[in-house]
């Protein structure tokens, strides 16, 4: 996120609350490419308070294959992270993954609180269609997810927390905005979504992952979420990475740092 994109908004006070949500609704998923056979994709829903929610499992040949919960970030739906689910199934793991509400076929309209407690309802869904409890598994959040898998792991602790390219606060935005200035956090936004606070309040093993050429989420978000973070944490920032592109650019290094964090601390999973 940079100066001047935000500072001239700063003196009208202009909300930036569509910088969270941006959901795109439809009817079907077109889920496509080649890497995942058809028959590996099993399509669900679960309720939500008084939504409905559209979840993915992407599942494994292998009925013992290790278990991942990704939530993903604000933009569109599911189609449009499913080259994530394509990396996770490659790598060797059952992923699942849902949309927030008003996001593609999920009832509803996001907000704050009603992502939160789409979280929750997702992760009561994983250990109902699982029979394993949250806090033997790793959920994964990326962007908006990083939010919501933190904030939703302070009651709902799951096995491992991974968060990539996540802010750390509003705050932290708001500064960022402003060139280095103190400004309001609320002068911009009114979603309080404070990711530094949240890691900090959890007790999962959290390994924070970012691109140091992120143009969209400053680096030094990261830096300030793992420093919240109690042991065991890691930081992995990866040289030349973007906001977007971490796994197309890093795609062997990606594997190991995910893939290591998960198996030394879920041994068993």
């Amino acid at each position: 996120m940079r100066t001047a994109v935000l500072f001239p908004l700063i003196g009208g006070c202009m909300s930036l609350d569509g910088f969270f949500f941006n959901p795109l609704p439809l009817d079907e998923y077109a889920f496509g490419g080649d890497v995942i056979p058809e028959d590996m994709v099993e399509e669900v829903s679960f309720s939500s308070g008084k939504h409905t929610l559209a979840g993915v499992w992407v599942n494994q040949v292998e009925q013992d294959a290790p278990t991942l919960v990704y939530f993903h970030g604000n933009k569109h739906n599911i189609d449009h992270y499913w080259d994530r689910m394509e990396a996770y199934w490659s790598m060797g793991y059952r992923t699942f993954t849902f949309d927030y509400r008003g996001y593609g076929k999920s009832e509803g309209t996001p907000t704050f609180d009603g992502v939160i407690t789409d979280g929750h309802a997702a992760i009561d869904h994983v250990e109902e269609a699982t029979g394993r409890d949250i806090g033997e598994l790793p959920l994964l959040g990326y962007s908006l997810g990083g939010c919501v898998a933190s904030t939703v792991s302070g009651t709902d602790t799951p096995g491992v927390l991974i968060t990539e390219s996540m802010f750390a606060s509003p705050q932290h935005l708001a500064d960022d905005a402003a060139g280095g200035a103190r400004v309001p956090a609320g002068w911009l936004y009114e979603n309080p979504f404070d990711n530094v606070g949240a890691v900090a309040s959890q007790a999962a093993p959290v390994l924070v992952i970012h691109g140091k050429g992120d143009l969209y989420i400053d680096p030094s978000h990261a830096e300030a979420v793992y420093a919240a973070a109690s042991d065991p944490k890691a930081l992995w920032l990866v040289p030349g990475g973007n906001h977007s592109n971490i796994i197309p650019y890093a795609t062997a290094d990606y594997d190991t740092q995910i893939g290591d964090w998960i198996d030394t601390h879920l041994p068993t999973e």
